[in-house]
């Protein structure tokens, strides 16, 4: 059902904390009820009868993943970390730094590495500085560098990095570190052509095609 002609309705409303928000309109010839989740939405009555505004929490991750959630999609609470049970795959929320204790005691599995590259571009100039943002997300071992590679078209190593980096806690062995390449490195091809630049963390490895044009 829609408002009839002529109604406006306009958003105004800011929830100021994560979780479940739930707005009922009420009007004289029919209900609307419409779901917000995790967003920064607002809604205003105008010509209706009072907004009605509830909030709820966050579900539980069990309740989520009984409520037919996938266990790898069930969203954690801020500053808790998704980990599997190992006893019976359902999903759990910890601390982050619980999370190598609870591995090793085979309560959960280990989490599965993530890496991903943002800001990346298809194209560069001579002399350009190349830079992006790398993201990565799970267990490596402390100090363990990530790895730079640049290969032309007939698969020659062009460049590679010597940079080492500490991304994870000591204490923890776990991290979800974000970095801008050209904090590390100073890296400009000089050269025009077509190339591959290969980046590789712990077991995760992603190749990202660019040109370098004049």
């Amino acid at each position: 059902m829609k408002p009839c002609s002529g109604t406006t309705l306009t958003w105004d409303f800011v929830p100021i904390q994560m979780g479940n928000y739930s707005i009922t309109l009420r009007q004289g010839w029919g209900t609307y009820d419409n779901k917000i989740i995790l967003g920064n939405y607002t809604i205003a009555n105008s010509g209706f009868s009072p907004t009605q505004i509830t909030k709820t929490e966050l579900l539980s991750p069990l309740k989520q993943f009984k409520s037919g959630t996938p266990a790898q999609s069930v969203q954690c609470k801020h500053g808790f970390q998704l980990v599997i049970k190992t006893e019976d795959g359902s999903p759990a929320c910890v601390k982050p730094t619980s999370i190598k204790k609870l591995v090793s005691l085979q309560w959960a599995l280990k989490p599965v590495n993530e890496l991903t590259v943002e800001e990346f571009k298809d194209t560069y100039k001579v002399g350009e500085k190349i830079d992006f943002a790398i993201k990565f997300k799970g267990f490596a071992s402390c100090g363990f560098p990530p790895s730079f590679m640049v290969k032309n078209t007939l698969n020659e190593t062009v460049w590679t990095s010597p940079t080492k980096v500490q991304f994870c806690d000591t204490d923890t062995g776990y991290g979800e570190p974000k970095w801008k390449f050209g904090e590390l490195e100073t890296l400009i091809i000089n050269q025009t052509g077509s190339y591959t630049m290969n980046i590789s963390i712990s077991d995760k490895t992603l190749e990202k095609g660019f040109a370098v044009v004049q």
